[in-house]
């Protein structure tokens, strides 16, 4: 768990990037060269480069603002908007990073106690370091000397850099305490594997392997895992998938993880692979499920999950949806085909999709953890 430093582009910071990516030099140079055809192909993206002195760097010139960090700080931020707990794993204790823990996420402290963010005895120990997320939206024009077809950026997005390598929290007052409510809870998240340095890799699959093992012992119905875009991507699938009955990605990471063919057929060979009961898929304009459970519950949550996401796309941060998003725009043709074996099935929704949002950092993690909320309540039928 970290900070997530969050720059929003503006025109003039996509030119200084182009420019430096063309005729820089040096470090800097490097990253821009890395960042730049992601921005103008309206990708999002993941960029690790070697370089810790990058955060001071782009600080220096950057509009910046910090959030609490990671899918699993995004989720449980998510949850507290809308007034559902969570416990979480962190181990950065500075009262910079507890700032930005929601009211309703609860922490476990040395003594037991599992408190919220505002009653955790802060620490002055060094912390993690923080993620840098590069924010842009479509339409931003490209420098006029740097032009190649399109002239603006395409589609609305946000690059993650990282230039530390610190793996996960391992937060053993967590541990215990998750002990404590996995039998009551109703789903659990698996993350952490994005920043592992190449000496901590056998112990972090080993702590997130033995996570979800102690959870579904427990009873817990849903034992999640997201998948991101780094680097050890296929051993993550091999050594982390089968002990989770649950897997979420995207569709340009379901590509890089099976080849390319219909997403729903993708899907239902990952679930008969691994053993899985569901695996969920999103995508701007759809988001499906291939899962052996009740498909009219899987339903409900695909629309809860794009419901809140499509919320925090609106407004920029993650709130209590109470209508839909003035600007949505349904798909009304091109979903991809449902798909049906034995004992499973697709459940696929159009996302309320904006061509136009106020933010699109966490919007991943936002429609994992409506998701999971849905899923762990076994929600009744959303009404809107």
């Amino acid at each position: 768990m970290a900070l997530d430093a969050v720059h929003r582009l503006r025109p003039e910071h996509v030119a200084a990037i182009g420019d430096r990516a063309v005729s820089g030099s040096g470090k800097s140079a490097e990253l821009c060269a890395k960042v730049w055809p992601l921005l103008c192909s309206g990708v999002d993206g993941e960029v690790w480069m070697d370089w810790p002195d990058a955060s001071s760097w782009l600080m220096t010139w950057l509009p910046t603002s910090f959030h609490l960090g990671g899918n699993a700080g995004q989720a449980a931020n998510t949850l507290s908007a809308v007034g559902a707990p969570s416990l979480l794993a962190i181990t950065d204790r500075r009262p910079a990073q507890l700032a930005t823990v929601g009211e309703h996420v609860r922490i476990a402290e040395s003594d037991g106690a599992i408190v919220p963010a505002a009653r955790v005895v802060p620490t002055s120990e060094p912390g993690r370091a923080a993620n840098h997320i590069l924010e842009f939206f479509a339409g931003t024009p490209l420098p006029v000397e740097l032009r190649k077809p399109p002239l603006v950026i395409p589609r609305s997005g946000r690059v993650i850099l990282r230039f530390v390598l610190d793996g996960p929290s391992y937060d053993e007052y967590f541990v215990a305490a998750a002990k404590q409510v996995a039998p009551h809870a109703g789903a659990a998240l698996v993350s952490g594997l994005n920043k592992v340095p190449p000496s901590d890799v056998e112990r972090a699959y080993a702590w997130c392997r033995q996570r979800a093992v102690e959870w579904r012992a427990a009873g817990v119905g849903v034992v999640h895992h997201e998948l991101s875009s780094y680097a050890r991507q296929e051993r993550t699938v091999r050594e982390l998938v089968p002990h989770v009955n649950s897997v979420g990605l995207s569709e340009s990471e379901l590509y890089s993880v099976l080849s390319f063919s219909d997403p729903a057929a993708l899907a239902a060979d990952m679930v008969e692979q691994y053993g899985l009961d569901r695996v969920v898929v999103h995508s701007d304009r759809w988001a499906l499920v291939v899962s052996r459970a009740d498909p009219e519950l899987e339903l409900h949550a695909l629309a809860v999950a794009c419901l809140l996401a499509a919320a925090r796309a609106e407004h920029g941060v993650s709130v209590l949806p109470i209508r839909l998003p003035v600007a949505a725009a349904l798909l009304t043709s091109g979903l991809p085909p449902p798909v049906r074996r034995a004992g499973m099935h697709s459940v696929c929704l159009p996302t309320l999709w904006q061509p136009a949002p106020r933010g699109t950092v966490g919007l991943g993690d936002t429609f994992m953890a409506g998701n999971l909320l849905a899923l762990g309540s076994n929600c009744p039928p959303l009404r809107v």
